[in-house]
């Protein structure tokens, strides 16, 4: 084989490899930056669903120490604490 072809069969062949890692390193970085997008998607979804539960605690938070804590105090008024409930029953015999 002349010197000629054995260089240019080498250097085609040379050629064609890096073609082909670049097109290996192309596909497979391409499919890395794909799985991360989406991972990226996904944790911003879950950031939002997040932020809105955050707003409505916060929102009924807010309504509980507006409006509940007066309701509570009213309730615990009116509904008897356990221990009255166990002298209740003594109450009851001692009116009979």
């Amino acid at each position: 084989m002349p010197q000629f072809k054995k260089k240019l069969l080498f250097q085609s062949v040379t050629f064609s490899v890096a073609i082909g890692a670049l097109i290996i390193g192309t596909v497979y970085f391409g499919r890395t930056i794909s799985r991360a997008s989406e991972e990226v998607v996904k944790n911003r979804q879950e950031l939002l669903n997040r932020s809105t539960a955050l707003d409505t605690l916060a929102s009924l938070t807010h309504q509980y120490n507006s409006k509940g804590k007066k309701y509570l105090n009213v309730l615990y008024g009116l509904v008897p604490k356990r221990d009255d409930l166990f002298t209740l029953g003594q109450e009851f015999q001692s009116l009979a």
